[in-house]
């Protein structure tokens, strides 16, 4: 995520948002796909 450049890229937050990037979590994460696997 960079700094939005102008008022049209501004995101409206919601808390929960606020509080992952303030722990350095992205607000957008992206799910990988991944082949199940036998554990037993």
């Amino acid at each position: 995520m960079n700094w939005p450049r102008n008022q049209n890229e501004v995101q409206a937050l919601s808390a929960k948002q606020v509080d992952w990037l303030m722990k350095g979590f992205a607000i957008s994460p992206k799910i990988k796909n991944t082949k199940a696997r036998e554990f037993y």
